[in-house]
């Protein structure tokens, strides 16, 4: 029974991947079709009745911790302030105090975010010239907006640096990143995303169309994952609920509190699901568990990796 259904999810990834939708995402990120999600995934695909589930999940490793996978490389940009290299994040773009709402549409380029201001304002700094990006500050909405600008071609190393402070607690952050690879040729980047140390607010949204977002201390209301051919890490407290809708991804959250914290439904297509203990895979779905709990959980994978741990799980 095993083998049958791992065959059934083979034949699965076989049609989805050959699809469009998951094509177009791996190619604006300079990939090949295979390369936007989780090695091991791989293997269970290319190895059938090969690998236990158990196998699966002690083994994974997903995108964003992978040496060999270029596009997800994000890491290579420090974000604690006593690593940081001053020098290489060019000049200051932006100044502003009052800033609640933070707004980043990433077409290409990466963006890092790190709590290390003074007082209460917020600096961004990018080694590009202007042709890159756009900046609007709309009475405490803060919008930047990154493109393919003059000399693209030429030069892939597009970085931008926001300094936030410490603690500073915002209302909304949404983060889409939706890779262009309308110049393509030598030069041409492979990664797009988001890095950040920590991010405090009571709604954070990460849109992904393919590349990878990693915030390593979050505390957040609310946790929105929108991913279609990304990887996304998230590590920090969630104090309302958690949304996971996921095509061709690989997430990954480490969240605050014990699995019992939260109520959760989950519908795994073509996907694996881990939630605490508990693996759901290909087919499988659940009702609304632990109903009572303070805090929900709602996740939708197609075909994808969800893994979920609980720091204080015993």
């Amino acid at each position: 029974m095993k083998k049958f259904i791992k065959g059934c999810i083979i034949a699965g990834l076989v049609c989805v991947l050959a699809g469009g939708g998951m094509m177009t995402a791996a190619v604006a990120m300079g990939a090949n079709l295979t390369d936007a999600i989780p090695q091991q995934l791989k293997q269970w695909w290319n190895e059938v009745g090969n690998l236990a589930e158990d196998e699966f999940w002690a083994d994974s490793d997903f995108p964003f911790d992978s040496e060999d996978q270029e596009q997800f490389k994000i890491n290579e940009f420090p974000t604690d302030k006593n690593d940081i290299d001053i020098s290489e994040q060019g000049d200051q773009i932006y100044s502003g105090i009052g800033i609640v709402d933070l707004d980043a549409d990433l077409m290409v380029g990466k963006v890092r975010i790190i709590d290390d201001s003074v007082g209460d304002e917020i600096t961004i700094y990018c080694n590009k010239d202007s042709s890159f990006y756009k900046i609007e500050d709309k009475g405490g909405k803060l919008n930047l907006k990154t493109y393919p600008g003059n000399g693209y071609r030429q030069d892939s190393s597009i970085l931008f640096t926001i300094h936030v402070p410490e603690n500073h607690q915002f209302t909304k952050v949404k983060i889409n990143i939706a890779p262009t690879n309308n110049k393509p040729g030598k030069g041409s980047f492979k990664s797009v995303g988001v890095v950040a140390k920590a991010i405090s607010a009571d709604e954070l949204s990460l849109n992904v169309t393919a590349g990878v977002a990693n915030i390593s201390k979050g505390n957040v209301g609310k946790l929105s994952i929108d991913s279609e051919a990304g990887a996304v890490n998230y590590s920090g407290d969630v104090l309302d609920r958690v949304l996971v809708d996921c095509e061709a991804s690989a997430i990954n959250l480490k969240l605050v509190g014990e699995k019992e914290d939260f109520s959760y439904k989950v519908d795994s297509e073509l996907g694996a699901v881990k939630l605490g203990d508990e693996s759901i895979s290909v087919l499988g779905k659940t009702g609304l568990e632990n109903a009572n709990a303070p805090k929900s959980m709602d996740l939708k994978c197609e075909v994808s990796a969800v893994k979920i741990t609980f720091m204080n799980q015993v």
